[in-house]
């Protein structure tokens, strides 16, 4: 300190002033019933551009009309189990994320978890900081319930995802299988501890 004033580090001061700008650009509420078709035509449309270009058509297709269909994704919204938190970058939406309220995995122990089990950025929106306000909304959301862990799963090939989560202290811990038409793949799971945030 030098006459009477702390030394500024100009790298600490310029991601001060970026996250300030990331808060105001991006903004994030709850999820409601009347979101539903919203928020089924996002997945949709995020989990073809994911999987597209790295699945036969046939098993994209396959799985997208068994289990990913419209329908059934409008049918989660309005279940008042899950619970969604919609991203909006400048007014836009932009993004979501699903969560379930104490949803164990056998691996992380007894302790209050709480799972993402989805979380999705719209292409043009990637980089411009909604995934990282999207997480720390989940992250508030899990303390918000008490809950020790946050954890989900991510394709293991997806290496931006892993390392996307990875820098937001989540740590991997085990795998499953997942079924994508007649396609068996492997998911990371992967937590966080906020006992440690």
């Amino acid at each position: 300190m030098k006459n009477g004033h702390a030394k500024i580090n100009f790298n600490e001061a310029l991601s001060i002033h970026l996250n300030y700008i990331t808060l105001i650009l991006v903004t994030i509420r709850p999820g409601m019933k009347e979101d539903a078709e919203m928020i089924a035509d996002i997945s949709r449309y995020c989990f073809y551009h994911t999987y597209a270009p790295v699945n036969t058509k046939a098993n994209l297709d396959k799985y997208m009309q068994e289990q990913f269909s419209h329908e059934m994704l409008m049918e989660e919204v309005v279940d008042d189990n899950n619970i969604f938190l919609l991203a909006y970058h400048l007014g836009n939406i932009s993004g979501y994320a699903k969560l379930l309220n104490n949803s164990a995995h056998s691996k992380l122990g007894s302790k209050k978890q709480v799972e993402i089990v989805r979380f999705y950025v719209l292409p043009d929106f990637k980089g411009k900081g909604v995934g990282t306000q999207l997480m720390r909304a989940c992250i508030n959301y899990a303390k918000s319930k008490e809950a020790d862990f946050l954890w989900l799963g991510v394709w293991e090939k997806n290496e931006p995802a892993i390392g996307f989560y990875s820098s937001l202290g989540f740590e991997k811990f085990s795998k499953h299988k997942f079924k994508l038409g007649d396609d068996e793949q492997t998911d990371c799971l992967m937590f966080k501890n906020l006992e440690e945030d």
